[in-house]
């Protein structure tokens, strides 16, 4: 059984994420891991002894806040793992992690800057493991994607390899899979529709496919008006792709899409 390994820091965002992670379990029959980092607020001077005591009640504390979490949302606690680790997080999950898990994570941003960045710590996890991730906003109305919106470009191949994977743990959910590429000029255009219809044609499913390229200064405006405002979407990107890495990318889809319109992004390794 696939695992969904959901990072909780009991935020304002821990609600919603843990309610999409039991939606994930219902629906696609995955194991739930919950990971808290505690705080490990321990005085320089503490001996070992005092160091173990309080780290031990750190975790019971973690432990209870989860649980109420839990009560918050009306949700059981049942046959699902609840990890409260001092260990720094990315070294724990390089170990912990197996290859098919999924991640999920809440994705922050309070200003602008923020906003841009994803979140300091969002960014770190995504950019050191090499898996799938689901980064979700603070503010949600879905939790099961019905249309998977893919941003790819032929200059930065998507991992087709993960996106099978993907599609083998979700697909029979799905409603429609669209193949998304913004270019700057007409030269390009040949080249990325040929691109978007190869890799709609390595990918079948009972789901529909659909095919669309922006082009130019309108492109920003045209695609937050398609797809601000539909509630049953989820944005793919490539990890160390033009998504994530041009400016223009960037603004448009982690912030006017992921934050100001609450759309969840998967991000694949």
């Amino acid at each position: 059984m696939k695992r969904l390994i959901a990072l909780l820091d009991f935020s304002e965002y821990s609600v919603p994420l843990i309610q999409m992670a039991y939606q994930w379990k219902v629906h696609y029959g995955m194991k739930l891991v919950f990971v808290n980092r505690v705080p490990g607020m321990i005085p320089t001077v503490a001996d070992k002894t005092t160091r173990k005591q309080l780290i031990s009640f750190e975790k019971e504390e973690a432990k209870k806040n989860f649980l109420d979490l839990l009560d918050k949302t009306n949700l059981n606690h049942s046959d699902d793992i609840f990890l409260a680790i001092d260990k720094p997080l990315v070294p724990f999950l390089k170990t912990y992690l197996e290859p098919n898990d999924v991640l999920f994570l809440g994705l922050k941003g309070t200003g602008p800057l923020k906003k841009f960045l994803i979140g300091s710590t969002a960014t770190n996890i995504i950019n050191q493991l090499n898996h799938l991730f689901v980064g979700i906003p603070k503010t949600i109305n879905r939790s099961i994607p019905e249309k998977l919106v893919v941003a790819c470009h032929p200059k930065y191949p998507v991992n087709e390899i993960a996106l099978k994977r993907l599609l083998a743990s979700i697909g029979d959910h799905l409603e429609e899979v669209e193949w998304l590429t913004i270019i700057s000029d007409q030269s390009e255009e040949e080249e990325s529709q040929s691109y978007l219809q190869k890799l709609s044609g390595n990918f079948t499913g009972s789901w529909t496919h659909r095919l669309n390229i922006y082009m130019g200064k309108d492109a920003v405006k045209e695609i937050k008006s398609t797809y601000g405002h539909q509630k049953e979407i989820f944005i793919v990107l490539q990890k160390g792709s033009r998504n994530l890495n041009d400016q223009l990318f960037r603004k448009l889809f982690i912030n006017d899409l992921i934050h100001d319109g609450n759309t969840p992004l998967i991000i694949l390794p």
